[in-house]
C-alpha cells in the first residue's frame, strides 16, 4: 500500500535525475513527482495532494519559498520542504513560515529518505483531518534555532560525530551551551560531581538528549515568545519525583523530553488553545521525536483517551495538575486516581 506522493520540483535536471536513483528503491512505497517547472508541478499538487512537497529554492520560473506559499494555501496538509545552499540566518528566517523543514544543498539521500519516515509517522497521529490543515496553514511556524540547524546538519553527516566539533557549534550560542551545561550538573541525571566544561557535559548527556536540548533552549530563548519555560522545568522536577516514588528504575531521557517539550504547541498562535496539545504532538514528531513523547504531549490534557494509556502520559498529566495549582488533596479528580493507578502498577 502506498504511503502517499511526493513532488519535487527543482529547475535543474541533472538534480532530478539524481533524486530518481537514489529513491528507487522507494517507489514501492510512495509515489514520485519529478518536475522541473514550479507552474506545471503546483498544477500537479493541487490535483495530487500530495502528502510532501519538495522544492529548491533558487529558480527562475518562481521561488521556492513563494511555491511552497501557495503550496500551504492549496494543500495545508502537505509536509513542505525547502532545499537552499544558503543557510544563513537570513535564509532559515525567510523560510520558516512557509517549511516545515530546511535542507541543504547538497544534501544526501538519507536525509529525504528521513523526511519519508516522519511524514509516514505524521499521517499516523491520531488527530483529525480538519486539525491537520489547520496546522498546515499556519502562517507562522516556530522558527528552529540556528545553531540547532547547524548541529543537526553536522550529525546528519558524521558517521561517528565528534564531542570537540558538537562542543564548537554548540559553544556559537553562549546562552545555549550554559543551559546545557545547567542540565549535566542536574540531580535530575544521577551526576555526583559538579562540571562546568561542555565538552563534559555534552559526554555525560549523550548526543541525542543534548540535540533535543539544544532545541529546547533555543526556541524558548526566541523573542517574542509565548512558551513558559520556566514551567516546564517545574514540571520536569515534579516528574522526577513521580518517577523516583514509584520505585522504577533511575529516570531517562523520554520523561525528561516530555517534561520540557509539553507545552512547546504554544509556541504557535492559534485561535483556540484546546489545539495547542496538537500542535505540540505533530511539531515533536515533525522533528523527530519519539513515539512516547510525542504521544505523551498530544493526550496530556486528556490522558485516558490514550489506548493503551501509558506510565509516562500519566506521570504528565499529574505533574502538570500539581504545577497548576489544580487539585487539593480532597478534590482529586477521578481520573488523576486512574493515572496513579497505572503508575503504581507499572511498578510492582
Amino acid at each position: 500500500m502506498k504511503q502517499g506522493t511526493v513532488v519535487f520540483i527543482d529547475d535543474e535536471e541533472s538534480t532530478l535525475r539524481a533524486l530518481r536513483r537514489s529513491l528507487r528503491e522507494y517507489v514501492s512505497a510512495w509515489d514520485f513527482v519529478f518536475e522541473s517547472s514550479p507552474l506545471e508541478a503546483l498544477q500537479i499538487i493541487k490535483d495530487q495532494r500530495p502528502s510532501i512537497v519538495v522544492s529548491d529554492k533558487r529558480m527562475p520560473e518562481m521561488d521556492g519559498e513563494q511555491l511552497l506559499r501557495e503550496v500551504r494555501e492549496s494543500v495545508p496538509e502537505a509536509m513542505r520542504i525547502l532545499i537552499s545552499g544558503d543557510t544563513s540566518d537570513n535564509t532559515v528566517l525567510a523560510s520558516a513560515d512557509v517549511a516545515h523543514l530546511l535542507l541543504p544543498k547538497p544534501f544526501e539521500a538519507e536525509e529525504l529518505v528521513e523526511v519519508l519516515e516522519r511524514a509516514k509517522a505524521l499521517k499516523h497521529i491520531p488527530i483529525s483531518d480538519a486539525q491537520r490543515k489547520l496546522i498546515g496553514s499556519l502562517q507562522h511556524l516556530p522558527v528552529l534555532p540556528l545553531v540547532y540547524t547547524k548541529l543537526k546538519q553536522y550529525l546528519d553527516r558524521a558517521d561517528e560525530p565528534e564531542i570537540s566539533q558538537l562542543a564548537s557549534i554548540i559553544e556559537a550560542d553562549l546562552a545555549i551551551s550554559a543551559k546545557v551545561i545547567q542540565v549535566a550538573n542536574s540531580s535530575f541525571f544521577g551526576f555526583q560531581s559538579k562540571t562546568d566544561s561542555l565538552q563534559q557535559a555534552l559526554m555525560r548527556l549523550g548526543v541525542g538528549l543534548v540535540e533535543n536540548l539544544v532545541l529546547f533552549f533555543g526556541l524558548s530563548l526566541q523573542e517574542p515568545n509565548q512558551f513558559d519555560a520556566a514551567k516546564a522545568q517545574k514540571v520536569v522536577t515534579l516528574l522526577e519525583v513521580l518517577h523516583s516514588n514509584s520505585n522504577l528504575d533511575k529516570a531517562d531521557d523520554q520523561i525528561y523530553l516530555a517534561g520540557l517539550f509539553h507545552g512547546i504547541g504554544s509556541l504557535v498562535e492559534m485561535a483556540e488553545s484546546s489545539e495547542t496539545d496538537a500542535i505540540g504532538a505533530y511539531l515533536l514528531k515533525l522533528w523527530g521525536f519519539s513515539p512516547e513523547v510525542v504521544n505523551a504531549v498530544l493526550y496530556q490534557s486528556c490522558p485516558l483517551s490514550q489506548e493503551p494509556l501509558s506510565k509516562l502520559t500519566c506521570q504528565l498529566f499529574i505533574a502538570k495538575q500539581m504545577v497548576g495549582g489544580n487539585h487539593s488533596l480532597d478534590e482529586i479528580s477521578e481520573e488523576i486516581l486512574d493515572c496513579a493507578e497505572i503508575i503504581v502498577t507499572e511498578s510492582t
